[in-house]
Formats: structure tokens, sequence, C-alpha cells
């Protein structure tokens, strides 16, 4: 079932005119300064006890992912269940074997869901101190009927282009860089990626841990392997312990 349309404040690129390079130096310029060099961050005590936690649950990770065919973009619903696969299997790889249960949101509540886990996220990202953030009534009541303690929640956003697309788009950085005699050539960026990630404790409705991995393209958000390598990375703290 197509769910609507999405509307997101969490939007990591947008590259609009592919072929200003400027734009991509300025924005990817800054979320290395702004997030992607950011270290994770968690409650001590939450680390400190990471070893007497047996299994966590996922709630269903939001997800927007653009696809480029020729000239226009479109919403790239049917490969959405795809990536929220990816993200329970890299999940099971990089936490240490614990169980992972996965928490499906009925379709009928998924946009209003995906507004809440949005605001959940701003309200994480936007406050250094990570025991000083409350999250609101309003998302915490998607986790009222889980069993496990602790509640991963995920948000990626990425593009990616067609085979008729990526041909258009070489095709007439090929001709900027005849008419400019090699002094401009544009390279059309294939795909890009990247994922906010965070642990909540249900019982107190806070978060204990958060990372993210925005990352310079090309990042294939359909590739198994970029979703490891964002999970692997996001979760290096957790995996290292209070002491790491």
């Amino acid at each position: 079932m197509k769910r609507g349309d999405p509307v997101s404040i969490m939007n990591c690129h947008r590259p609009g005119n592919n072929y200003l390079i400027l734009y991509f130096i300025l924005i990817l310029g800054w979320f290395f300064l702004g997030f992607g060099c950011a270290t994770a961050r968690f409650k001590p005590d939450f680390l400190a006890a990471k070893d007497e936690i047996t299994g966590f649950a996922l709630l269903e990770p939001g997800v927007i992912i653009k696809k480029y065919l020729g000239n226009s973009t479109v919403f790239d619903f049917e490969n959405e269940n795809l990536i929220r696969k990816n993200i329970y299997k890299a999940l099971t790889e990089h936490m240490g074997g614990r169980q992972i249960e996965y928490v499906e949101i009925p379709d009928e509540r998924y946009d209003e869901y995906k507004k809440e886990l949005e605001k959940a996220f701003y309200l994480i990202r936007g406050t250094k101190n990570i025991g000083e953030v409350k999250l609101d009534e309003s998302f915490l009541k998607y986790l009222k009927d889980i069993d496990e303690k602790y509640v991963v929640i995920d948000y990626e956003y990425g593009f990616h282009r067609s085979g008729e697309s990526l041909a258009k788009s070489s095709l007439a950085a090929l001709i900027i860089g005849i008419l400019t005699l090699g002094l401009f050539v544009p390279y059309p960026i294939q795909a890009s990626s990247c994922m906010f990630l965070a642990i909540i404790d249900r019982e107190i409705g806070r978060p204990v841990y958060y990372d993210s991995y925005p990352e310079a393209p090309p990042l294939d958000p359909l590739d198994y392997k970029t979703t490891s390598r964002q999970v692997k990375k996001i979760l290096k703290q957790f995996n290292k312990g209070v002491k790491g």
C-alpha cells in the first residue's frame, strides 16, 4: 500500500541542479563540520550496563528515498521496505548478536507516526546533553505496547538514479566539459544516503544514545553494504562501551 507523499524536515541532500559543484562542496562541507565528524551522544550508565541487555525493539524506520528518472524526480515507494529490511539486518549484524524485535506501524497510522518520528529526532539532534531530552507523549504512545526496555528508532534519507538519468547527466557533463575546454567538468552524483539512529529507554521516555551518518556521495541507499557501513559507524561507541 502506498503511503502519503513524504514532506520531511529530515532531508539531508537536496541536490537541485546537479551540475553546481560549488553547491555540493558547500553542502557537504556543512555536513562534515556539523554532523559527519560528530561523536555519539549517550548516557554513560546506559553503556556501562549494555552487557546486561539481551534485546532491543526496532520501531519501523522512517524512510524517504527519491529516484531520478531522466530529468524528473519521484519518491521511490517500492524500495522503502527493502531499506527497512537492510536496516534490520544491519542491526542484527552490529549489535553483538542481541535479539531485535521489529515493530511495524499500521499503514493508517504511518503518516502521523513519521511526523512524530521526525519531531523526536529534531529534539534529540538539537540538544547537546542527551539526558535533557524529554520526548513528546504524541511520539511515546507508539512505544507503549513494546515489551523491550530499549527501542531503536531510525531515519534514512537518500536518492539514486535510473540508468537513463545517469546517462543523460553524464552526456550533459561531457558537453559542458567540451564547451569550457575542460576547465569545468561536472560529475553527476549517482546516489547518496544518510542515516540518523537513536536508542530510547521506553520506561523513562528519554533517549540514551544517538549518532548519525551523513556522508558524501556516492552511497547507494538500496545497497546493503551502505546500510551496514552506516549502522556499524553509528554503533561504534555502543560496541566500544563507556570507556572506549
